[in-house]
C-alpha cells in the first residue's frame, strides 16, 4: 500500500502554535507568578488562660502572702483587683505589673489560724481579640496565727533596790521568754530581774510559736539602773548599715510640698538621702529641693531606739526610759541656703512608747504621745554639736491620757522615736517657746530651692 504525506498549509501551522500557547490543545498551562499568596486572615477564638503562684513555698505563711497572676497571653487592663476573690484573709496592693502579669498581698485574718484562698472566675478578663477566659483558678494558703507580747518596762530602777517581777505575755497565751542583752548591767532568769551595775539595761520579750501560732515579734525594754546621780543614756551610738543604728533601731527619711501633694515619689530631682562613716564619725542626711519655691514644705529625720523597727499601731512600743536626764544631745546642721532663709528654725520631736486607743465604738485609733522642742540652728551648714533642754519640750499630742506635763510623760513612758524636722509655711509644726519651725522657700541654689538636714554620729540624754 502506498502512503501519501498530507502537508499542511504553512498559515495553519503557525496558527496551531499560537492556540497552543494561548491555551488552547495540548500545550502546558503558564507557570504560576513568583512567591506566594498572602495568607487567609484566621480570626483569634481562643480563651485566654491564668495560673497562680504564691511568694510562700513553705506549707504554712507566718504573715502577708503575695499571690502572683500570671496569663498565657496579653489581657491589658481587663483584670483588676475587682476580679479576685479572697477568703480568710484582706486583700490589698494590687498591681498590674503588664498586661500579662498581676499581683496581689493577702493579710491573714488577725489571731487565728486558717487558710487564705484567692479566686479568679470564668468570663473576669478579656484577651486583645475580646475573648473572655471561660476557665477559673484558684490557689489556697494555709497560715499560721498571729500573735504579739505585751511586755511592762520595769522602769528605772537604782542598785540596791529590790526589783519588781518582770510581767509579759502573748495574746496566744503561749508562754514568754525574757532575757538579757546588757548581762553586765542587768541579769533575767525566770521573771527574776537583778541588777549587776550602773548602766543601761535592755530585756527582751519573745515568743517562738508552734504549729498553731506564728512567732511573735519581739518587744525591747530598755531602762536605767543608777547607782546614785543620773548618767547618760544612750539611745544610738551611729548610723549602720540596711538602715539600722549600731544598736538596731531604724532610721529613715520622709518629705514633700504643695509643689508635690506633700509626698516626694523619690525622684533625685527633688529629694534624696544618704549615709557613711562608721561610729562618731557616721553620718545621714536627707535633701528636698523645690524648682520652685513652695508655700508648705517638711522635709525629716526618724531615728528609733535600740531594736525598734516600727511604732507599734496596737501595743506598747519599747524605749530608753529616762530617769533625771536633762538634755537630748546630737550633732547637727543644716544647708547655708536653708539657713539664710530666716525661716530655718528646725524641730526635735520625741515620740513615746506608751499606747493609747483614742477610738470609740470599738474602733482602734493608736495614739502615743509626742513632745516638741523648735532649735535655732546654731552654725550656718557645718555640723555643730547641741543639747537640748528636755525643760524646752511641750506636749503637741497628749492622746487623751491626762498627761500635762513633759516630766510626767517622760516618767509614764519610754522615748521610742527621736525625729529632726524642717516644717514650714502651711506644713509647720506647732509653735513652741515662741518659735515655728521652718523651711527654705526663698534662697535658691542652681535653679533649686534647697533644704537638707544631716546627723553625725549618736544621739543620747544625758543629766
Amino acid at each position: 500500500m502506498t502512503h501519501a504525506n498530507t502537508l499542511k498549509p504553512l498559515a495553519a501551522l503557525v496558527l496551531t502554535g499560537v492556540l497552543a500557547a494561548c491555551g488552547g490543545g495540548d500545550a502546558e498551562p503558564p507557570p504560576p507568578p513568583v512567591g506566594n499568596p498572602p495568607p487567609s486572615a484566621t480570626p483569634d477564638t481562643t480563651p485566654p488562660t491564668v495560673a497562680i503562684a504564691s511568694d510562700v513555698s513553705a506549707p504554712q505563711a507566718t504573715g502577708p502572702v503575695t499571690f502572683t497572676f500570671v496569663f498565657n497571653e496579653d489581657v491589658g487592663t481587663s483584670f483588676d483587683a475587682t476580679d479576685i476573690v479572697v477568703n480568710g484573709g484582706t486583700a490589698s496592693a494590687f498591681t498590674r505589673l503588664s498586661g500579662t502579669q498581676a499581683t496581689v498581698v493577702v493579710t491573714p485574718l488577725a489571731g487565728v489560724g486558717g487558710t487564705m484562698s484567692v479566686s479568679v472566675a470564668a468570663g473576669s478578663f478579656t484577651d486583645i481579640a475580646g475573648n473572655a477566659n471561660t476557665a477559673g483558678a484558684t490557689l489556697s494558703k494555709d497560715y499560721l496565727a498571729s500573735q504579739s507580747i505585751t511586755f511592762a518596762s520595769p522602769g528605772n530602777l537604782a542598785l540596791g533596790s529590790t526589783p519588781p517581777a518582770l510581767s509579759a505575755t502573748s495574746s496566744s497565751g503561749l508562754p514568754v521568754a525574757i532575757s538579757s542583752s546588757t548581762p553586765g548591767v542587768c541579769t533575767v532568769s525566770g521573771t527574776t530581774l537583778t541588777l549587776v551595775a550602773a548602766g543601761s539595761c535592755s530585756l527582751t520579750a519573745a515568743q517562738s510559736g508552734n504549729g498553731t501560732y506564728a512567732p511573735a515579734p519581739s518587744v525591747t525594754n530598755t531602762f536605767s539602773v543608777t547607782g546614785g546621780a543620773p548618767t547618760a543614756v544612750v539611745f544610738s551610738s551611729g548610723f549602720a548599715g540596711g538602715n539600722r543604728t549600731v544598736e538596731g533601731g531604724a532610721y529613715f527619711s520622709y518629705n514633700g510640698s504643695n509643689l508635690d501633694n506633700f509626698s516626694c515619689s523619690g525622684d533625685p530631682a527633688w529629694c534624696g538621702s544618704g549615709s557613711g562613716g562608721s561610729g562618731d564619725t557616721s553620718f545621714y542626711y536627707s535633701y528636698y529641693q523645690t524648682p520652685s519655691p513652695a508655700t508648705g514644705l517638711y522635709n525629716g529625720i526618724s531615728v528609733l531606739a535600740p531594736g525598734v523597727t516600727a511604732i507599734s499601731a496596737s501595743a506598747d512600743t519599747a524605749g530608753v526610759q529616762l530617769n533625771g536626764q536633762t538634755t537630748v544631745n546630737f550633732t547637727f546642721n543644716n544647708n547655708p541656703e536653708w539657713q539664710s532663709s530666716g525661716t530655718n528654725n528646725f524641730g526635735v520631736l520625741l515620740t513615746l512608747g506608751k499606747f493609747y486607743n483614742i477610738g470609740s465604738g470599738g474602733s482602734v485609733v493608736p495614739c502615743n504621745i509626742k513632745l516638741l522642742a523648735v532649735v535655732t540652728p546654731l552654725n550656718n551648714g557645718a555640723a555643730t554639736a547641741y543639747a537640748v533642754p528636755l525643760s524646752s519640750f511641750s506636749i503637741i499630742q497628749a492622746c487623751n491620757s491626762g498627761i500635762s506635763t513633759v516630766a510626767a510623760a517622760l516618767a509614764a513612758s519610754p522615748v521610742s522615736e527621736v525625729a529632726f524636722q524642717s516644717a514650714g509655711g502651711s506644713a509647720a509644726l506647732p509653735t513652741v517657746g515662741g518659735k515655728t519651725t521652718g523651711a527654705n522657700f526663698s534662697v535658691a541654689a542652681g535653679g533649686v530651692y534647697p533644704t537638707t538636714l544631716a546627723l553625725t554620729g549618736g544621739i543620747s540624754f544625758r543629766p
